[in-house]
């Protein structure tokens, strides 16, 4: 019955699997396994992709998102605005949104990062990750 395959392929389209197969293919999806998407936009700044100084994985969205690309090796990142529509999309893989809200002109998301982004996020020089000693 029509209806029943219907159902079947939209069961496979948003499968792990086929999640899996997306987060193979598209970087920006693969970073969101290391994200959580809040209720409300009171998570990371979005920042920008020229600053002065160091960037600031921990506080900018776009940092984050640069870092993981220089981590993996991948060339050619997204600029902000393109990065920014890509996660909205990538965001409804994991059955998520992404939201935003703007203070003083600087866009504030609903993203977190959780303990997978440890991976890629550049340690501070001289910083040991992990367990202290005491």
């Amino acid at each position: 019955d029509q209806n029943k395959a219907k159902a079947l392929l939209l069961e496979q389209r948003d499968s792990q699997e086929a999640l899996e197969v997306k987060r193979g293919t598209d970087p920006v999806v693969d970073m969101c396994a290391a994200l959580f998407f809040m209720n409300e936009p009171k998570g990371m700044m979005m920042g920008g992709g020229t600053w002065a100084g160091q960037p600031e994985p921990r506080t900018y969205l776009y940092h984050l998102y640069l870092a993981f690309m220089e981590y993996h090796g991948l060339g050619k990142p997204l600029s902000v605005n393109k990065f920014s529509r890509a996660i909205k999309s990538a965001a409804k893989e994991y059955r998520a949104s992404y939201l935003t809200r703007s203070i003083n002109g600087r866009a504030q998301t609903n993203v977190g990062y959780n303990e997978k982004a440890e991976e890629f996020m550049p340690r501070a020089y001289g910083v040991e990750s992990g367990q202290s000693d005491d």
